[in-house]
């Protein structure tokens, strides 16, 4: 059994060689209906972001699932200070040229200077350029991730599933008890028309007419075919939690939607107080079920 919830947490982090930094990977999901990703990455590693945003898609299918990638360069390796020296001397000369001019004694430092944009860079060409190597490097933590957050979403979802077979087979068990009910119920609606048609004619009564009506109110509220389906849907749900390779959340919905739908047909053609509150007591597993549902991939 492989039920897979969508709420989970995965890491990952790996130095990237010749001592081109270090890159720090988490992923994160919560629920969602279908497939929401969402990439947090440097400028430096966005080239990436198509291809590792496949490498997501092929091991998920459902959840908001939040991606966070950041690479730690070495400040000192990555980045080289540069002094324009040209444009510092003419930028001091008109300085001196703006003093002499307007009269103004003014101290011109480096302050002064540096506030110019250009005087003093870091040299962009110094930045550490991605590698085959350090591409395959990243997408394995990125593999190494999911799998932390995929094992964290196979624990939960094996929790869910025990207590999916569990409500499940409370609803089974309710459907069973109403299939034995119904007889009893034609029966005792039979006796109540007896009793109620001799006391307004006080004679005897018409056995032939009696049955005629009894099998009128029978085929009224007659929910064999509902039962039939409710176990039908019961085993189909069963067969997608135990049988299947990896169980499907938007299938099981389903599955429970027509289950609430057979059971809501039960309980407006039946007159009879025991089954619809057995009814529902089994509704009330569905919305549990229903709720714990909107967990699972």
């Amino acid at each position: 059994m492989t039920v897979m919830s969508m709420t989970g947490y995965g890491s990952s982090s790996v130095d990237l060689e010749g001592g081109a930094g270090h890159v720090s990977i988490a992923i994160r999901s919560v629920n969602h209906r279908n497939l929401d990703l969402r990439f947090r990455v440097g400028p430096e590693i966005s080239a990436l972001e198509m291809d590792l945003r496949t490498c997501v898609r092929q091991r998920l299918h459902r959840g908001h699932v939040d991606v966070t990638i950041q690479w730690e360069q070495d400040a000192q390796r990555t980045s080289q200070v540069r002094v324009d020296e040209s444009l510092a001397k003419q930028l001091g000369e008109a300085l001196e040229t703006v003093n002499r001019v307007s009269g103004v004694d003014a101290v011109i430092d480096l302050s002064t200077l540096t506030r110019f944009p250009g005087v003093i860079t870091l040299d962009s060409d110094s930045k550490i350029a991605l590698t085959s190597d350090h591409v395959n490097a990243i997408t394995e933590a990125l593999r190494q991730a999911l799998d932390g957050l995929v094992a964290m979403r196979t624990e939960e979802g094996s929790r869910i599933a025990e207590e999916l077979a569990m409500r499940i087979g409370q609803v089974q068990s309710v459907s069973t008890t109403i299939m034995g009910l119904v007889p009893a119920v034609v029966d005792a609606h039979r006796e109540r028309l007896r009793t109620r048609i001799a006391d307004l004619c006080e004679q005897t009564l018409d056995e032939g007419r009696l049955e005629q009506e009894v099998a009128l109110l029978a085929d009224k509220t007659d929910v064999a075919e509902e039962l039939s389906r409710i176990a039908s849907h019961c085993l189909q749900f069963e067969g997608e939690l135990s049988s299947h390779p990896e169980a499907s959340g938007k299938k099981l919905e389903f599955i429970a939607q027509e289950l609430l739908r057979e059971l809501n047909t039960i309980g407006s053609k039946s007159q009879d107080t025991k089954i619809r509150s057995l009814v529902i007591e089994a509704k009330t597993e569905m919305e549990r079920i229903r709720e714990q549902l909107a967990n699972v991939e």
